[in-house]
């Protein structure tokens, strides 16, 4: 049995390339964004379909140990990896399915157009407590249409989860933010930035003007090691290698004739630092 689910992903990810990135690419809920996360990759490949099953079971233990309780599993209709995961999930769980659908096709022979609620297959009964399983949250926005079409069924939403959380913030709320709102929980296995930090996202210029890859580069450090000495002497490493790089960065900036500011010395050394986490994640999954 798996014991380390975040480790899981990453291995996953090194197997199938399932993450893309884009010039610029419109998510299911309408924001544009420059990274796509397709399940379906993964779920359509026995050696990794095992390993997502297994990372939605931690998700749901997560959710036991919170003292949730639930009987049904939901999945939002999209492509046919969640469909897959949906059955492998049903029989490991026992929990029976249901797929919501949030727009229903049809013809515009008397009206031009139709708007549509959604549907549920099968029916929701009353008293239904349902988890909703997505595959990535952004702003919540797509998930938070699944939830009212349960709720307007007569089902009540006990929590969500999700494998990526993109950390979208809109009206300064995340998808957590937007869910506890709601009164529903949301437990995700990683977040964008984490995926950042670990060289399997290109960055985009929002990321390399606004993050500091030292400050990631520390994260992950706590993360693997703990916040013991070890952990405190290669944060002193990291610190005078920053020293180091802004020195070399401030030197290219005044030889192509380019203002030394934080912003600029910034983005230079996050666009070094990314560069060489995503040439080092490459190396990884080429091997």
């Amino acid at each position: 049995m798996f014991d380390n689910p975040e480790k899981l992903l990453i291995e996953c990810l090194r197997e199938r390339r399932a993450i893309e990135t884009k010039n610029e690419l419109i998510y299911t809920a309408g924001f544009t964004g420059f990274d796509f996360f397709d399940l379906t990759k993964l779920t359509l490949s026995p050696e990794t379909l095992e390993k997502v099953v297994f990372m939605y079971l931690d998700l749901l233990e997560k959710v036991k140990e919170a003292g949730i309780k639930y009987n049904k599993l939901a999945f939002l209709q999209k492509t046919i990896g969640p469909i897959v995961l949906a059955s492998n999930l049903a029989q490991k769980t026992g929990k029976e399915l249901l797929v919501v659908k949030e727009t229903v096709p049809t013809t515009k022979k008397l009206t031009y157009e139709l708007a549509v609620k959604g549907s549920v297959e099968p029916p929701v009964l009353e008293g239904d407590k349902i988890i909703l399983v997505s595959d990535v949250i952004s702003s919540g926005g797509t998930v938070l249409k699944g939830v009212n079409i349960l709720e307007e069924a007569g089902g009540e939403v006990v929590a969500v989860v999700a494998i990526v959380d993109r950390q979208i913030t809109i009206d300064e709320k995340n998808a957590k933010e937007v869910f506890e709102e709601r009164n529903i929980p949301l437990f995700t296995l990683i977040t964008r930035e984490r995926l950042l930090s670990l060289g399997f996202i290109e960055p985009s210029k929002e990321d390399l003007e606004n993050e500091d890859y030292f400050d990631l580069l520390k994260k992950i450090i706590c993360i693997k090691i703990g916040e013991g000495n070890v952990a405190q002497n290669l944060e002193e490493i990291i610190e005078k290698n920053k020293n180091f790089l802004d020195l070399k960065v401030e030197k290219l900036l005044k030889d192509k004739g380019i203002a030394t500011t934080e912003e600029n010395k910034r983005l230079v050394r996050n666009m070094f630092l990314a560069t060489t986490m995503i040439a080092r994640t490459d190396a990884l999954i080429s091997e």
